[in-house]
């Protein structure tokens, strides 16, 4: 019986196509990027909450920590960051002690870099006041001279400035003894002086110029300021300088450094000064007070010393979510709705979904527009979200294809390695059900059955495939099975099919399935003659195999041509239109589109770089026309038989479109901004920001459709040898860098101190 919907719910989809961490000042509420309170999140809330309590700071004696946050890709890490950024500031009672950064740069220079970027002029200018305050209260305490003035002053309804002129105080000697004091708790002779100086007209800029990285003017040379911040070691230095800083007069400070593997990759294992310049910061962090919050993949703990990690007291490791925690999710952004899901459907989705946080949103959204386009064709909308619609937003999600598509890649590697094969046949009695594929081998009695399954997400699906292995075992001649998912695969019962081939299941989705489907039918043809005991033919067959081979080769080129003058065909024609409509939504603004801002600009760099790096045949094709040719014609050979090289490869030049369609959009939203008068002079206005939101959902809606899970044979091991290296090129991390660049713009963009920062 159908589960009816007791409420209409709306046709609006309540999930964001940005399923991913967006900025927590502009959160309006909890239920637009609803915060689902697992274990790992109330663990991390308490740390911070316990690090910034009153007792804590009444009674610090350098009570700070550190707090790694690690997980999975999609699993919430950013998300749960920017949640820390915000309870901080909240606690703390003013944002500016509580700052966000992600770690995207390649070093700890541009780190700091970043971080000066974000400072608030004002809030330094503040903290050093403070201890001109203290300097000038003291001196009035010993010439007697208190009263109103010295009340106005702790109450900074005067300024110091103000004060020492007015009553004539010597300032060269109070700014001596702001100098000293600055110094002994910056621990920096450089610093102490810098922030001295902006005590005093005509200075700031110098002194701005030089946290932000640029080589010391010359009056600051003159005062004995001479390196610029240039070096890892003294970026992380003069990181620690402003937690120092912060945390005087019990003050305490927040920061939270994103995307850490990204920085501290594996090369850095054997950076001895970069490893102690991190464990010098923690430290620093500790005495100040202060709570550094480190989120990153699980590597990044892996590449650290051991005496570095053992400065990080607290550990917080993101998991999959939970059946009730997605029902969790769904309620929050539903408005404490299920309908028009199940009370089965949260279970359902985490099986499909592996209970990433990300993948958890994305599902629920196709889930959601598949019934919302039903209902609205149908005029019914009480009908609830069956599984089968949930499994089929799943197949489009994440990596199921087309069935064609699965049979011409196993047809393609059973071509190219010369094997016989029939589809769609019957082994089994009249009545019973063919296998997909029947591979036979010369010489061989038996043979192999490919048998092309949908998603095993349950027992039942488990059953259902069991009983036609048990089929196959019960014929009286030798055969292997193979099993080729196309779909989700659900480890919990992933261990209970009975495969005959050492309990291999292959997914069509996976990057490798092409090499491990070929690798797997040459253990068949291995187990086959060890059960003949008759290798005195093995020679004539592998002679035939091999004359097979060549013959199929040139119709497998042909078809692959035609294959790529098709998608490139196909790209040209859908998505000019689409690219022109994503970059219409900035335009009106000047003819030329403005420079983005570098922090921005990088951002959009990173993203072409990275998909760069999977299409970089420049070594091969050099090496075919020169005098590596054979090689390098055997290695081109080798990377693109299966088919699936040349799918990836348009998958990966329509990504790139996309991505400079957006950029240009976004270029042309900052010429927008600039004809704007913002209600405040560091944030666009709330029409400017409402825009830009529409171009991020517009990217995300686009980028949904193409399916990345194609680009897996361009991080192949083959490929990633001759491109970007090691991490950087895989699967996960290239889908990560796409599918999350709407946000990390967005971020970017409206954390910039101004259009042109």
């Amino acid at each position: 019986m159908t589960e009816g919907v007791d409420e209409v719910p709306s046709l609006d989809n309540p999930y964001s196509p940005m399923a991913v961490a967006q900025v927590t000042e502009f959160y309006t509420s909890d239920s637009e990027y609803p915060t689902i309170a697992t274990d790992a999140v109330r663990k991390a809330l308490a740390h911070l909450s316990a690090c910034l309590s009153t007792d804590s700071v009444s009674s610090r004696d350098g009570k700070g920590t550190a707090l790694a946050v690690i997980g999975d890709y999609g699993t919430g890490k950013s998300h749960l960051a920017l949640r820390l950024v915000q309870e901080a500031g909240a606690l703390l009672g003013d944002p500016h002690q509580a700052m966000y950064l992600e770690a995207t740069a390649s070093t700890f220079v541009d780190l700091y870099r970043r971080f000066a970027q974000r400072l608030d002029r004002d809030f330094v200018r503040t903290r050093v006041s403070d201890f001109y305050i203290d300097v000038v209260t003291s001196s009035l305490q010993d010439t007697g001279l208190s009263g109103t003035v010295l009340e106005w002053l702790q109450n900074r309804q005067l300024n110091p400035q103000q004060v020492v002129e007015r009553l004539g105080l010597m300032e060269s000697s109070l700014l001596r003894r702001v100098h000293e004091d600055l110094a002994k708790v910056t621990r920096d002779e450089a610093f102490g002086t810098a922030l001295t100086l902006l005590l005093r007209s005509g200075f700031e800029d110098a002194v701005w110029d030089w946290f932000s990285g640029a080589a010391p003017a010359e009056v600051l040379r003159e005062r004995g300021i001479v390196a610029a911040i240039d070096t890892e070691a003294t970026a992380l230095a003069a990181m620690g300088v402003f937690a120092l800083l912060f945390g005087s007069h019990h003050g305490r400070f927040v920061l939270v450094l994103d995307e850490m593997d990204k920085i501290f990759t594996a090369r850095r294992r054997e950076d001895e000064n970069v490893q102690a310049a991190f464990q010098q910061l923690l430290e620093v962090f500790s005495k100040a007070g202060a709570c550094l919050v480190l989120v990153g993949l699980p590597d990044f703990l892996r590449v650290l010393h051991a005496r570095v990690r053992e400065r990080i007291p607290h550990t917080v490791e993101l998991h999959p979510l939970e059946a009730d925690e997605v029902r969790q999710f769904i309620e929050l952004a539903q408005n404490g709705r299920l309908a028009p899901f199940t009370a089965q459907s949260p279970r359902y989705v985490r099986d499909l979904s592996g209970g990433k946080a990300r993948d958890v949103i994305r599902l629920l959204r196709a889930a959601y527009a598949l019934w919302a386009d039903e209902a609205r064709m149908s005029g019914i909308r009480t009908s609830p979200v069956p599984e089968t619609m949930i499994r089929d937003a799943a197949h489009r999600q994440f990596g199921s294809r087309p069935g064609d598509d699965v049979e011409a890649a196993v047809i393609g590697v059973l071509k190219a390695h010369g094997w016989q094969f029939r589809l769609r046949h019957r082994l089994g009695p009249p009545g019973s059900d063919p296998v997909d594929f029947w591979v036979t081998f010369p010489g061989r009695a038996g043979g192999c059955a490919i048998l092309l399954t949908r998603s095993i997400l349950d027992e039942r699906d488990v059953q259902m495939l069991n009983r036609k292995l048990d089929d196959l075992a019960d014929l009286d001649d030798p055969v292997e099975a193979l099993v080729v998912i196309n779909g989700v695969l659900n480890d919990a019962v992933a261990d209970r099919v009975r495969t005959a081939l050492t309990g291999e299941l292959l997914r069509s989705g996976d990057p490798t399935f092409p090499h491990r489907l070929a690798t797997l039918l040459g253990i068949v043809n291995d187990r086959l003659e060890a059960l003949a005991g008759d290798s005195s033919s093995a020679l004539e067959i592998r002679f035939t195999q091999l004359s097979r081979q060549q013959a199929n080769l040139h119709g497998l080129l042909e078809q692959l041509s035609e294959q790529l003058d098709d998608a490139a065909a196909a790209s040209t024609r859908g998505f000019a239109t689409v690219l022109q409509d994503l970059a219409t939504w900035g335009q009106a603004g000047p003819d030329a589109a403005p420079r983005l801002p570098d922090h921005v600009g990088e951002i959009f760099t990173d993203a072409t770089g990275t998909l760069e790096a999977l299409l970089q045949l420049d070594p091969i094709l050099t090496g075919a026309f020169g005098s590596t040719g054979r090689q390098s014609i055997d290695d081109f050979r080798a990377l693109t038989r299966g088919g699936e090289f040349f799918p990836a490869a348009g998958t990966a030049l329509i990504l790139r479109r996309i991505i400079d369609g957006f950029r240009s959009a976004i270029e042309t939203w900052y010429g927008r901004v600039e004809t704007d008068t913002p209600a405040s002079p560091d944030r666009a206005s709330a029409e400017s920001r409402a825009q830009l939101d529409r171009l991020c959902r517009a990217y995300d809606e686009v980028c949904n459709q193409v399916p990345a899970f194609r680009l897996g044979p361009l991080t192949s091991v083959a490929v990633r040898g001759r491109a970007a290296g090691t991490r950087e090129s895989s699967l996960p991390y290239v889908q990560d860098v796409v599918e999350n660049l709407s946000p990390r713009v967005r971020r970017a963009v409206l954390r910039s101190s101004a259009p042109h920062a």
